[in-house]
């Protein structure tokens, strides 16, 4: 979360929103500590149930209060930006749309080592969910998946995943010149963690299509084959071995590693 943090505010983002949501581990304590330390910082906390679509329009509307013209809704796991900086390049997008729409990509995570340092692959292509779901291709390869920032408004919503907006007919502009980079760092306990959360889903009755990661995570779990899909998601000499045993080459692009050194060089480490 401090190097998500770090990224875009070396983007030149004028306020960073951040909700806490029950967490179980050091985030609170380290965003809190952060927000002392930088204004532009701001930490919310939540101990109830976590709804993604209530967290991120809450946000929406806090940003909205700041008077911020743009909403970039990431995730802790997602580094975004542009050439020039997200504040700099978005000041360029003409009034008339009210979106930007662009394609993120999946960083692979090295089999050997867990450090961003040698998270220096990225995938080359994308699989269609239905090869997923059907365990032909890693998860990994899912895609392509549609990120965007829109202009604030009142009453603004955000959707569950933050795939969507509640102003699709209204013009957009399809960019390039933006991107958003999936760090999907995942240990095997948070493949169990969600694999039991598709369950609850099952269990609830939700359709096959709501969560369908979480869902088919826990589809294989009870086939007993979750180190299968798990190995199947990490990078090996620049390269990763699918489901079916196929294996395809990786593109090389040190962005992430990049960032992530300049990061613990700025903390000092």
């Amino acid at each position: 979360i401090e190097f998500c943090v770090y990224h875009f505010l070396q983007q030149g983002v004028d306020y960073i929103l951040l909700q806490n949501n029950a967490s179980t581990d050091n985030t609170l304590n380290i965003i809190t500590e952060m927000a002392k330390n930088d204004s532009r910082i701001i930490v919310y906390n939540n101990d109830g149930d976590y709804h993604s679509s209530e967290a991120l329009s809450f946000l929406a509307e806090e940003a909205r209060k700041l008077k911020c013209e743009w909403v970039i809704p990431f995730d802790a796991d997602e580094l975004w930006g542009s050439t020039n900086g997200l504040k700099n390049d978005l000041k360029d997008i003409d009034e008339d749309f009210v979106a930007v729409e662009f394609i993120f990509d999946n960083f692979v995570q090295n089999k050997k080592h867990d450090d961003l340092t040698t998270m220096n692959y990225k995938v080359p292509a994308y699989a269609s969910d239905h090869d997923i779901i059907q365990n032909r291709r890693s998860w990994v390869e899912a895609g392509p998946v549609v990120k965007f920032m829109v202009r604030t408004h009142e009453y603004i919503h955000i959707p569950a995943g933050s795939h969507m907006y509640d102003r699709d007919n209204k013009p957009y502009y399809f960019s390039e010149d933006f991107y958003a980079y999936h760090l999907p760092m995942r240990s095997y306990q948070n493949l169990i963690t969600r694999s039991e959360a598709g369950k609850r889903l099952i269990d609830a009755g939700y359709d096959p299509g709501f969560g369908w990661q979480n869902q088919r995570f826990y589809t294989i779990m009870q086939n007993g084959e979750l180190q299968k899909e798990f190995d199947a998601n990490f990078e090996e000499n620049g390269k990763i071995t699918r489901r079916d045993g196929s294996v395809i080459e990786l593109i090389r692009d040190e962005y992430v590693s990049t960032q992530y050194k300049n990061f613990k060089l700025s903390k000092g480490n």
